[in-house]
């Protein structure tokens, strides 16, 4: 058991009680299309293969028909995905907030990837009713590579790949949390109707220059989308929600804080 301490919310974890209480969804029940036979692999806590394309689905312990919903990419550079840190352990918070949480393993390729995000954000609207989600409230939530492809799939506005009737459901996130992300190949895409985001990075980053979030935040704020962006001095890269990176545990409060602002949660 693991212990972790974000926003003065304790989090006790353990991965296997996580996956035997969360049901996992497949993208394509059938298996991905040109692909059905083909299995993930896992290596200790990180997928190191992806095939299958999946959302480990995580609901908060309240009854409600209208929940917000959070979609989380964990990051993992497009070579693993980093499922426990980037994923499970953060979606057990976002339910602690009485947020929904989906955790996307998506598939290790930048463009395939955008297919796997947009798919599973029209499957998680399209079954709204069944998961008692508030269809009009549901965002993203990245971590490095998944805030990367938070970015891109909140620029794109045209759906990669159409296979049935889930895919004419919108893909389009209403917000946006990234962390320690990469976005100067968006920064052309975005416009007036790119969803508000909450931006987080470390100046003492060695993997990710923080100016890429500052780059991020300053084209947001010149097309008018409300953003709130925190640079703490140190966390380094990859802090998710460890309790051993100094303040730059905060950034988790200050999110639910800006998650009230926003009136995505009730509280303000």
């Amino acid at each position: 058991m693991r212990l972790f301490v974000a926003g003065g919310i304790l989090l006790y974890i353990t991965i296997s009680v996580a996956l035997s209480q969360n049901r996992v969804i497949q993208l394509w029940p059938s298996g991905t299309p040109g692909l059905e036979h083909q299995q993930n692999t896992k290596k200790g806590n990180n997928v190191t293969e992806v095939y299958q394309p999946d959302l480990t689905v995580f609901l908060p312990m309240k009854s409600d028909t209208n929940h917000p919903a959070v979609l989380v990419f964990p990051g993992g550079g497009y070579r693993q995905i980093v499922i426990e840190k980037e994923g499970y352990t953060i979606a057990k918070w976002l339910n602690n907030n009485g947020i929904a949480a989906f955790v996307l393993t998506y598939r290790l390729n930048n463009d395939i990837a955008l297919q796997d995000a947009q798919r599973a954000l029209s499957l998680v609207r399209s079954r709204a009713k069944e998961f008692g989600i508030n269809s009009d409230n549901v965002g993203v939530m990245g971590f490095s590579a998944g805030a990367h492809l938070s970015v891109n799939v909140a620029t794109h506005q045209m759906k990669s790949v159409l296979n049935d009737w889930v895919d004419s459901v919108s893909c389009q996130p209403n917000f946006m949390v990234l962390v320690y992300g990469t976005y100067d190949a968006f920064i052309n895409r975005i416009n007036n109707d790119t969803p508000p985001a909450f931006i987080v990075h470390a100046g003492d980053d060695d993997r990710v220059s923080v100016s890429q979030s500052i780059n991020l935040y300053t084209s947001l704020r010149a097309h008018g989308v409300p953003a709130e962006m925190h640079i703490y001095e140190k966390g380094g890269h990859g802090f998710a929600l460890l309790e051993d990176r100094g303040p730059v545990i905060s950034w988790a409060q200050r999110c639910i804080d800006w998650m009230k602002l926003r009136g995505i949660i009730s509280g303000w």
